[in-house]
């Protein structure tokens, strides 16, 4: 999934991949970040992670991912959506929800936001 944002006031303009958000400034200034992943299955071998979608609140960033976890035979062992909350423009986490998925579930972004 890629997806762009522009700030509301216009002034960045914030990218996702597959797992790294990436803010740029009109100055030419970057800053990247990589969603933290929950530590469900440490002991799994395989994971990834997956940015699913960007949303804002308020002043904030939230960064919507998905993680899926496989056994040595590459067979799903569990699957957790989370968001992660950024203050803008620093990219600074300021909340990471996580919970197992179901279906369809997304994470919740409905977290509150900072002062402006």
């Amino acid at each position: 999934m890629k997806q762009l944002l522009w700030t509301e006031d216009g002034k960045y303009l914030i990218g996702a991949g597959a797992n790294t958000v990436r803010l740029w400034n009109l100055a030419g200034g970057m800053r990247t970040a990589i969603p933290p992943s929950p530590s469900v299955f440490s002991a799994s071998p395989q994971h990834s992670s997956q940015i699913v979608g960007l949303a804002f609140r308020g002043r904030d960033l939230c960064v919507q991912t998905e993680d899926q976890w496989y056994d040595r035979n590459g067979q799903p062992i569990s699957r957790s959506v989370s968001t992660t909350r950024y203050a803008l423009p620093m990219l600074k986490v300021l909340e990471i929800i996580g919970q197992p998925a179901e279906a369809g579930q997304e994470a919740p972004c409905f977290v509150p936001h900072t002062e402006p």
